[in-house]
This record gives C-alpha cells, sequence and structure tokens, in this order.
C-alpha cells in the first residue's frame, strides 16, 4: 500500500484546437488548472470530461484498477494527450514518481458505446 502524496496534469491539445487558438500546458499543473483549460474549449466538467477522482491522501493499492479521469469523444477531438505525474509514498517511506498517459490506447471513436476494448 502506497499513499498518493501529489498528482499535477499536463495537456496537449489537437491541431484542429489549436488552429482555434487552444495552448497546450505550459508548465505542470494542478486539476483546477486543466479544468479551467478544458471549460475554456467549451468541454463541460462531469459531462465531457472528469479528473477529480483521486487527489493527495488517497491510498493507493497494491493490486486493482483505479479509474483517474474520463473523456468523452467530444472532449478526444480537443485533446490529444493529458499526462499525469504522480508522487506516492510507500510503507517504509521510501517516495516514487511516475508519469502517465490518459490517453494511451483510448478508443476515440467508438463504434458502439456499450463495446469494451477489454
Amino acid at each position: 500500500m502506497a499513499v498518493l502524496t501529489r498528482i499535477d496534469y499536463w495537456v496537449e491539445f489537437s491541431a484542429t484546437a489549436k488552429a482555434d487558438g487552444a495552448m497546450d500546458s505550459a508548465r505542470w499543473g494542478t486539476c483546477h488548472d486543466v479544468v479551467t483549460m478544458l471549460t475554456a474549449r467549451g468541454l463541460k466538467d462531469g459531462e465531457d470530461f472528469s479528473l477529480q477522482l483521486i487527489s493527495p491522501g488517497r491510498p493507493i493499492p497494491a493490486q486493482g484498477l483505479m479509474f483517474i479521469g474520463w473523456f468523452t469523444e467530444k472532449a478526444m477531438v480537443e485533446i490529444d494527450d493529458v499526462s499525469i505525474c504522480v508522487q506516492v509514498a510507500d510503507r517504509v517511506g521510501d517516495t516514487h514518481e511516475r508519469v502517465m498517459d490518459l490517453l494511451k490506447g483510448a478508443i476515440r471513436s467508438p463504434k458502439n458505446p456499450s463495446a469494451s476494448p477489454f
């Protein structure tokens, strides 16, 4: 078991969104920073995307799945990539950090909304 001590976000917009004035993250930011960026593009928090599913202080299990965020097809048209940098402290006090791409392998245009990629 480990405990999340920090989580930062990075957003890269699609070429279409950039042509319309969207700017990629200039630095790692907070969840609030990213929500502000996405809502400025007309996306609705809780309807088109959600990122507020984990926060510092949350225990991270050694096994099992954990949802970090979700994006609708509408959001994925605007966004090329959302990365997170998580830092955790384990039981003995060691700190570990990892960067993850939230949209790696995403099905951006599902053929069937109830089809599972698994």
